[in-house]
């Protein structure tokens, strides 16, 4: 049986951003984990409070996003437009 072996993909860059996200990822976890030892079964609330939070800041993160989104949209619209009627 031949045996084979997959070509490396990821950068040395994209390796240490996964590992770094799943450290933090963890930390999160663990985060909760403590908070719902200490709050026991009020930490709903803690969630709540950060729902009605993000939802009054949301729509100004969206509006940030939508243009920066709509403007690169538009240079990518006019850019292939110039490469496909040249």
């Amino acid at each position: 049986m031949e045996r084979r072996s997959l070509p490396r993909q990821l950068s040395l860059f994209q390796v240490v951003t996964y590992g770094i996200g799943n450290i933090v990822g963890a930390g999160i976890y663990v985060l909760v984990g403590d908070a719902a030892g200490l709050a026991g079964t009020s930490l709903w609330v803690s969630f709540l409070v950060a729902a009605v939070v993000a939802t009054f800041t949301f729509p100004k993160l969206k509006n940030l996003c939508l243009n920066g989104f709509l403007s690169l949209h538009k240079r990518l619209a006019r850019t292939l437009n110039e490469i496909v009627h040249k």
